[in-house]
């Protein structure tokens, strides 16, 4: 539903404020928004969702090695029309089939749909927060909470074992939240979606393991 699509869209103006937009298909079921805050590249050109070559990304964050990135993209013989992250991180995931994560310097939380399939991730240390819900419907994401929790009149799960863990960590583990079917995606998460199938996770890269010699 579009209208709804775009009401809880702009309910996350606050996270972006300078531009609001939407790409939706209602033959292949799939609608996307984002609201921005303009920071790299202020021209209209880098709004989201970004078009390129039958692919939509919208993106939250910001990729701090895009310029080294965008050379060694040209090197390859592609051509890039903006001067911002947005483009670069695009092209990036088409070069690479959304392989070779670990190689993104940043903080960032992405979607990509192309070909009837969604990618989405998050960066190394889970600085940018993604949400998704899965059910008979369908699959939802979002950055924070609060418009899947609206859109999907998600019931809140105060369980003993959960409300133990955040008083003593500060924070749940494992991709928990305190909302039902509401799931929070941990560091270095990449997850596929294809319509009428289960979503498939992965974890892209884990902290190194450092061993102290004997002796």
């Amino acid at each position: 539903d579009i209208e709804q699509g775009l009401l809880h869209t702009k309910s996350l103006s606050h996270r972006g404020p300078d531009h609001v937009g939407s790409w939706f298909d209602k033959e292949e079921g799939i609608f996307l928004g984002h609201t921005r805050l303009s920071i790299i590249d202020l021209s209209s050109d880098s709004h989201q969702p970004f078009y390129n070559e039958n692919s939509h990304l919208v993106f939250n964050g910001e990729i701090y090695n895009y310029r080294d990135l965008r050379k060694s993209l040209i090197a390859k013989g592609l051509s890039f029309r903006t001067e911002g992250d947005t483009e670069v991180l695009s092209n990036y995931l088409k070069e690479y089939l959304g392989k070779k994560l670990e190689e993104l310097d940043g903080m960032f939380a992405f979607a990509i749909y192309e070909n009837k399939s969604l990618i989405l991730a998050t960066d190394l240390f889970g600085e940018k927060p993604l949400y998704w819900v899965q059910n008979e419907k369908g699959f939802y994401f979002s950055s924070e909470p609060a418009p899947l929790v609206s859109l999907l009149k998600l019931k809140i799960n105060l369980k003993e074992d959960l409300l133990r863990e955040f008083n003593t960590l500060g924070y749940l583990l494992g991709g928990k939240t305190f909302y039902k079917g509401l799931v929070s995606c941990e560091p270095s998460s990449i997850l596929k979606v294809k319509q009428n199938e289960k979503v498939k996770k992965s974890i892209y890269w884990k902290k190194p393991e450092f061993l102290e010699e004997k002796g």
